[in-house]
């Protein structure tokens, strides 16, 4: 598209906020400045009462430092103070009372809430000290047990750090939407997500993809997870869960101790992998959370980034 079809979009996108025809005549500024100028109005003009624009735009990465100044004047928003960023997200689109239920949970004029897009909600709570870990997914708890009483809608919520300062929200939110797309892939049973207790989860998550394929098939051949019947992966998954313990797993299993056994051995047949041995044990959970990864990222794939454009 050359300059002459950028600016008449752009001039035609501004009629559209404004209903006022502009033109260009006469700049004293080269192509790429002019246009540079023409978006900084029409973004300034979108954003200027706006506050839920504002704030989308900012934590995608989609404004201007002098955009973010102006916004933050106009708004009213200090930069060195303590918050923290709860991102949720709905099973279903949310309707008003969702928004309802979160403002009268939020102190007014403190907290701000986001509404991104008919899934998603960022809630920015302001704090007067710093929270640790387990004090937030406390809180988190919390939101997510309140707005599913009151609105009977099912949420998840991610949880970063706090941020000190305002500029640090937009990698905070990166950090809830990473949280998010980890927790719903390999912790699904789970509401709750905190970014930095995500443990073996988020290493798989940044593995490359190739990395992820060579793992399966040195370790497991051709031998797929989704071949494993339910009741052989819930035999492994509470041996896991019972610290590799046969006792407390036949107990969890309501399983006479030899049936267990059996079971185990069938296991190690169909797998190449004895779980009692932990270092087969660590080959086999890292095995199927990868096949559960992979098998999703596939199905999902095709379908854009919810959290990529508001």
């Amino acid at each position: 598209m050359d300059y002459s079809s950028k600016l008449t979009q752009l001039l035609q996108q501004l009629e559209v906020e404004t209903g006022i025809t502009f033109t260009v005549a006469d700049s004293t500024l080269d192509e790429a400045e002019t246009l540079a100028k023409v978006r900084d109005f029409l973004s300034f003009y979108q954003t200027r009462d706006n506050r839920n624009l504002f704030l989308s735009r900012f934590f995608l990465g989609q404004l201007s430092p002098e955009e973010i100044l102006r916004g933050k004047q106009r708004f009213h928003i200090e930069e060195s103070t303590l918050r923290v960023l709860f991102l949720l997200e709905c099973k279903q689109p949310y309707d008003p009372a969702v928004i309802s239920v979160l403002s009268n949970l939020n102190a007014s004029g403190a907290d701000m809430i986001v509404e991104l897009d008919s899934l998603h909600i960022a809630v920015i709570r302001q704090l007067k000290h710093s929270l640790s870990d387990q004090a937030l997914r406390k809180d988190a708890l919390g939101l997510v047990d309140t707005l599913e009483a009151e609105t009977m809608v099912s949420f998840a919520v991610a949880y970063d750090s706090c941020c000190e300062a305002f500029s640090q929200l937009p990698v905070s939110y990166q950090n809830c939407h990473a949280a998010l797309r980890i927790g719903n892939i390999f912790y699904s049973s789970e509401r709750v997500f905190g970014y930095r207790e995500l443990g073996l989860g988020k290493l798989l998550y940044y593995v490359p993809r190739e990395v992820c394929y060579h793992y399966l098939e040195d370790n497991f051949g051709s031998l797929d997870y989704r071949d494993l019947d339910d009741e052989t992966l819930h035999i492994i998954h509470t041996f896991f869960d019972s610290g590799l313990s046969i006792a407390e797993t036949a107990r969890k299993l309501y399983m006479h101790r030899n049936t267990l056994v059996y079971r185990l051995d069938k296991i190690q047949k169909l797998t190449g992998l004895d779980i009692r041995r932990f270092e087969d044990a660590v080959t086999c959970k890292i095995g199927l959370m990868l096949g559960i990864f992979l098998y999703r990222d596939q199905e999902s794939r095709p379908a854009p980034d919810p959290m990529s454009t508001t």
